[in-house]
């Protein structure tokens, strides 16, 4: 078996389905309202409100209760139609401020309420979970003697330890994912807005949006011609998939943290590594920092094997020397997760411009603000 014809032969398939897509741009059927204005992660003004409004029986689509009673029966829910009407929907709903011991008080990012049921969605793109946050919610629906609180993000990940705390996965809450249960959704949605064109065709711009980010834009056209290469290969593709782990791992050691010592180096910068970066902890680390500094400016990612990475301004944690806590926090919205995924990104150090270029502004605002920061 020759490897290599693998690598080529997909790499040849790909080709035609970059140039396929380009053609497809060229005669405008990629343009998208929610790129154009920049709106495709934005978890608030776009995905909160976009759902919200799908949900709400009285929202501008003109569905009435249909996607509301779509989207309760994909969560195992099941109400008389007669009831979702009045169906009262919120959107970055208010219950207090965050009380000392974070076991109340918080926003709720979308709300519903059928008579006496609760329903309570916290919804995640590529933000971080807050501390006790979902111990929050759990506590506040529990005011009703029926609720629900789901927990969605683009994969159907599981909250942090943090945010959860002892709440128990599948009896305290669910999780959903925009991949699968919003995507198909949607398309339920697409089904019933067919004598309505213009929301027919909002639909099919935001379905865009969610395979975009969820990584599930190639047509099954496609997909069927990539499967059967990967069938005259499958123990290339088992090999593939069993150094995914070790792949992430020198793609990001390889192309951003080795050419990150030597930019320190060439600036006088001290670099940092944390502790267990190189296996892909959770809360692992790289950075820079000053003689006399007590705290750095870092690149660090809040789950395992590079997810969700985000850059600011931390210091060491005394219980934890390896892990950063954050002063400044902001999330790379260009790059939120290093994996396989922006592999291309990595080797052709788009990655590491973009990191250097986050470093730089940081270093510019701690020059100009030193009382703020206070880096000493």
């Amino acid at each position: 078996m020759n490897n290599e014809s693998f690598f080529q032969s997909t790499q040849i398939l790909l080709n035609l389905i970059s140039e396929k897509k380009q053609r497809a741009i060229e005669r405008g059927e990629y343009y998208n309202i929610f790129e154009v204005l920049n709106l495709s992660t934005d978890e608030v003004r776009l995905h909160s409100s976009f759902i919200a409004d799908l949900l709400n029986p009285k929202g501008k689509h003109g569905l009435g209760v249909k996607p509301l009673d779509s989207f309760l029966k994909i969560l195992g829910l099941d109400f008389d139609e007669g009831t979702l009407g009045n169906c009262n929907v919120k959107r970055e709903f208010v219950i207090g401020s965050i009380s000392a011991d974070q076991t109340s008080g918080g926003n709720i990012d979308i709300l519903l309420t059928i008579e006496d049921y609760l329903i309570i969605i916290e919804n995640k793109i590529y933000a971080g979970d807050q501390p006790r946050q979902l111990i929050r919610y759990h506590n506040f629906a529990k005011s009703r003697p029926h609720h629900a609180l789901v927990y969605l993000t683009l994969g159907g990940d599981k909250p942090s330890d943090s945010s959860a705390d002892e709440l128990v996965y599948g009896k305290d809450y669910k999780c959903i994912s925009y991949g699968k249960d919003i995507t198909e959704w949607i398309e339920k949605c697409l089904s019933m807005a067919v004598a309505k064109p213009l929301i027919r065709e909002t639909l099919q711009q935001y379905l865009f949006i969610i395979k975009t980010l969820t990584d599930t834009i190639m047509e099954e056209e496609d997909k069927s011609k990539l499967f059967a290469i990967m069938d005259k290969y499958p123990d290339v593709v088992l090999a593939i998939r069993k150094e995914d782990w070790g792949y992430r791992k020198y793609l990001v050691s390889t192309y951003v943290t080795k050419p990150f010592k030597e930019w320190c180096s060439q600036r006088q910068y001290d670099c940092n590594i944390g502790f267990e970066f190189e296996n892909q902890d959770k809360g692992v680390w790289f950075g820079i920092s000053l003689p006399g500094w007590k705290k750095r400016v870092a690149v660090w990612f809040e789950n395992q094997n590079y997810q969700k990475a985000y850059y600011g301004i931390g210091e060491p944690n005394t219980n934890d020397p390896g892990s950063i806590v954050a002063i400044e926090k902001n999330a790379f919205e260009k790059y939120p997760s290093w994996s396989v995924d922006i592999a291309k990104e990595l080797i052709t150090n788009k990655v590491f411009d973009y990191v250097c270029e986050k470093m730089e502004q940081i270093m510019t605002k701690i020059r100009m603000n030193p009382e703020k920061y206070q880096m000493k």
